[in-house]
């Protein structure tokens, strides 16, 4: 979900890699999304707000590209692990919290 912050329009983008990630315990596996094509983890500390506008000039020049929409289910289970993640920063837990109560609204 898009947030007002710093003036532009800004989403949250948590990293995902299929490297282990030492104390990182949630993953996504291959029936959660067709981008996922074995166990992946969650890299909270590499989760950075990008600018709706960067992504996409970035889709535009073919440097992006759009895959199916994640379900909810698997938003709830991103957002939960980076809240409790011990490595996710203060501003992406912030902006998790703005998001989630923008979303009941």
């Amino acid at each position: 979900m898009p947030l007002q912050r710093d003036e532009e329009e800004k989403i949250l983008i948590v990293n995902i890699t299929s490297v282990r990630i030492k104390g990182e315990d949630y993953t996504l596996n291959v029936s959660d999304h067709e981008f996922i094509e074995h166990k992946s983890y969650l890299n909270y500390s590499k989760a950075e707000e990008k600018s709706v506008e960067d992504l996409e000039r970035n889709l535009r020049r073919g440097k992006l590209e759009i895959k199916e929409t994640v379900g909810m289910d698997i938003v709830k289970y991103i957002c939960e692990g980076l809240r409790e993640s011990r490595y996710s920063t203060e501003r992406a837990r912030n902006f998790c919290k703005e998001a989630c109560k923008k979303a009941k609204e």
